[in-house]
């Protein structure tokens, strides 16, 4: 039986809220720009909600040294740990590690192939251990 505090080593904040995509390239919702200022490690969790839909949506992160999303860049590879993050399918789940050095990070959907839409979301998982509990805004 687990016996350690997890729950004050991370919290949860959404990058996106639900966001229906409704043609190719144009998504409803805004990304969310999450400072990481007292954050050791972030891992982002990005899924498809519903048991329909088509096209596939590319999920990327972006960072930047301003709170403002427009002055934000894709993160570069060597930055980001695990897969490609593609939803091509229904009820998919995907996430991503960063250890990148910017302060803010946000994301950004990217669709292609969409006729009639699918609801999808992202989250951040961010952790600080040794400074527990955290608290991001």
């Amino acid at each position: 039986m687990s016996s350690k505090d997890i729950h004050s080593l991370f919290e949860i904040k959404h990058i996106f809220s639900i966001v229906i995509i409704p043609l190719d390239g144009i998504f409803i919702g805004t990304s969310q720009v999450i400072d990481t200022t007292l954050l050791e490690s972030a891992e982002i969790a990005f899924t498809s909600l519903d048991e329909s839909g088509d096209g596939s949506f590319a999920f990327r992160l972006r960072e930047g040294d301003t709170d403002v999303y427009a002055a934000h860049t894709l993160v570069a590879d060597k930055d980001l740990l695990g897969d490609n993050m593609i939803i091509n399918g229904i009820d998919q789940i995907f996430n991503q590690g960063y250890i990148g050095k910017k302060r803010f990070l946000s994301a950004e959907i990217d669709a292609s192939g969409v006729t009639f839409g699918r609801r999808v979301g992202a989250i951040i998982v961010a952790d600080s251990p040794r400074r527990a509990p955290i608290n991001i805004n």
